[in-house]
């Protein structure tokens, strides 16, 4: 973790990128476990599984890891944090929260629509930090 942490914050001064943008290219490779067994439980046909385990990962990642680290070291939060990431995530939460209400199913469309969300997500972080 600690080579990770320092190679990330090397890799954002040279090319002059925010550290919340590698930040979310580090919860990328960090995601790659939780969807590893999300996977698996969707093709064991255990969906609560796979909804729990990233709904569990969410909150333990923005409640437990957020709270520790705070504890640890008080944390600043980016402008692109604030304005962009937050929201984002509350409107894809909603948004979540909606066909789950409205249709108790998320299936292949749905997970179609949720990864070009994230696509989208990511296209607009790159270039908020470019532009």
């Amino acid at each position: 973790a600690h080579f990770l942490v320092k190679q990330a914050i090397i890799i954002a001064n040279y090319f002059i990128i925010p550290s919340t943008l590698i930040g979310i290219l580090i919860a990328i490779g960090t995601t790659l476990p939780e969807l590893s067994v999300s996977v698996v439980a969707a093709r064991k046909k255990l969906g609560d599984l796979a909804i729990g385990n990233a709904v569990g990962s969410c909150i333990t990642n923005i409640l437990l890891i957020i709270g520790i680290s705070a504890v640890i070291q008080p944390i600043t939060v980016q402008k692109l944090t604030l304005f962009f990431t937050v929201p984002f995530l509350l409107i894809t939460s909603l948004f979540i929260l909606l066909i789950s209400l409205f249709s108790l199913k998320i299936g292949k469309k749905e997970g179609i629509l949720l990864i070009l969300l994230y696509i989208i997500f990511l296209v607009l972080s790159f270039l908020t930090v470019i532009f």
